[in-house]
């Protein structure tokens, strides 16, 4: 699954996660809360994509 994943979308909050992944067609892998144990594990494993954060003060 997450070979064919192109984008990796995060909304940084305080205590998870929103990811969406993009694969290379445009459409959305999966769009789901994460943990930031998850989140780095997912990081570290994935291959190399774009990564996109965004955050609000």
């Amino acid at each position: 699954m997450t070979s064919k994943i192109s984008i990796l979308a995060i909304d940084l909050a305080r205590g998870s996660f929103q990811v969406c992944a993009v694969g290379q067609d445009g459409m959305v892998v999966f769009n789901r809360a994460m943990s930031r144990t998850r989140l780095a594990t997912l990081l570290a494993d994935h291959p190399a994509c774009i990564v996109a954060m965004e955050a609000c003060a």
